[in-house]
Formats: structure tokens, sequence, C-alpha cells
């Protein structure tokens, strides 16, 4: 993740503001992989990424 990236989905779900982000991350445990959809750039790019 950079600084500026946006966070579009999550596991193909879409993210619709912070709070469903944090919940969603919540409730998974760590070490959990997640794939997110992000816009950078302008350019929507997948990236996997491990709970920490």
């Amino acid at each position: 993740m950079r600084k500026n990236d946006l966070i579009l989905k999550v596991d193909g779900r879409d993210v619709t503001g912070v709070d469903q982000l944090k919940a969603y991350v919540a409730a998974r445990p760590r070490g959990s992989r997640l794939s997110l959809t992000i816009l950078r750039s302008n350019v929507p790019t997948r990236v996997d990424v491990t709970l920490e």
C-alpha cells in the first residue's frame, strides 16, 4: 500500500467507507490473506496483503 491508494474492494466486496473496511478486517483472524482492489494513479490494481 502507498500513500493516496484508495481501497475499492476487499475479497471482491465493494468498500463504501472506512467503518465497513475496519469491520471486515476486524472479523478476520491474524495471518489472513486479503485480496484488495485499489485505485493507484487512476489505475485499478489488485494486491494481496496479509494481516499482522
